[in-house]
């Protein structure tokens, strides 16, 4: 018979740490909703090109991969938003 033993961890951040899981945690959840808000004016237009055209309105979302190429290269220069480099980037890509 298999036993499994099972531990509770517990953390106990430092003030300046968890002042930086904050901020990890609101550039994350910013990144997620600029991905929602991008992709869902795209849909929109996109139905609206296809009700004026007659036909059914096909996908045009971004893909992650295409969204945070996208993030890095033209959003974050063109806002000036550069605090979102100062999260991981694999935090960046998860959120996403």
């Amino acid at each position: 018979m298999k036993r499994y033993r099972t531990f509770k961890v517990e953390i106990d951040p430092t003030d300046e740490q968890k002042q930086q899981i904050t901020r990890f945690q609101g550039i994350c959840r910013f990144v997620y909703n600029l991905y929602l808000h991008e992709n869902q004016e795209r849909w929109e237009a996109e139905k609206k090109l296809a009700e004026t055209s007659g036909r059914k309105p096909h996908s045009t979302l971004m893909k992650p991969a295409k969204f945070y190429t996208w993030l890095k290269q033209d959003y974050i220069p063109a806002s000036g938003k550069i605090w979102i480099n100062d999260c991981p980037s694999k935090a960046v890509r998860q959120s996403i």
